[in-house]
């Protein structure tokens, strides 16, 4: 959210939901492990793979690390849900 990102949040970040669905592409030491509420969670997905997270649950705990994240098509389609000004004015650049 920091960063602006689209990014799906329907739970508020409780690990209550998988709308916050994304592939960790590098730098995955520098984040949390996964623990078994997430994993869990992640089951409920779509398109899940090796290097699925949910966003709420992926703490950095190492600062100075980069963290290079794709945020899953689910993800950013619960966004635009949660956020319909942001999907008409996107819709409108069209």
């Amino acid at each position: 959210h920091k960063v602006g990102a689209k990014m799906g949040s329907s739970c508020g970040g409780v690990c209550a939901c998988s709308t916050c669905h994304c592939y960790i592409r590098r730098g995955s030491e520098a984040l949390s492990e996964q623990e078994d509420k997430e994993s869990d969670r992640l089951d409920m997905a779509f398109d899940v793979r090796s290097e699925s997270r949910l966003g709420c649950q992926s703490i950095l705990e190492k600062g100075d690390a980069q963290v290079v994240v794709e945020i899953s098509q689910e993800s950013v389609n619960a966004f635009y849900d949660e956020h319909p000004e942001e999907r008409r004015a996107r819709d409108a650049k069209k």
